[in-house]
């Protein structure tokens, strides 16, 4: 709600259904998911624009435990993998990102955070 709050400083539109309109309030879990989602999808388009302009694209997969820690360029996406911390998977995630994002071809570096399961040189994320 305090995005739409802020958003709606800069559109008109969404000011008065947002703050005047009696029949949205933006406060049912559907609208506030389907608000969210139309937000994220606007996000990824604009990121996959700035891809397709790109000489390269490179990936950086990491654990985030620190709010504070801000070394990325772009934030994609935030995926619990708790169960599921395996390079196999792992694999399958990132390409199936690559591959959404069609960026494949310019795909030139990947970095990890240093866990065995991303860089293990037997068997790891970085060797698959």
């Amino acid at each position: 709600m305090d995005l739409l709050s802020f958003l709606a400083k800069y559109d008109d539109t969404l000011k008065y259904h947002f703050i005047d309109s009696t029949t949205f309030r933006g406060t049912s879990n559907r609208i506030r998911n389907d608000l969210i989602k139309c937000t994220a999808d606007v996000v990824i388009d604009h990121i996959k624009s700035e891809i397709k302009k790109a000489p390269f694209v490179s990936i950086a997969l990491d654990e985030t435990t620190d709010v504070e820690n801000l070394g990325q360029e772009r934030f994609l996406v935030f995926l619990d993998v708790t169960s599921k911390r395996t390079a196999v998977t792992l694999f399958q995630i990132v390409c199936d990102i690559i591959s959404s994002l069609e960026c494949g071809s310019k795909f030139v570096a990947q970095s990890y955070d240093g866990a065995a399961v991303m860089t293990d040189h037997l068997g790891g994320l970085q060797v698959k």
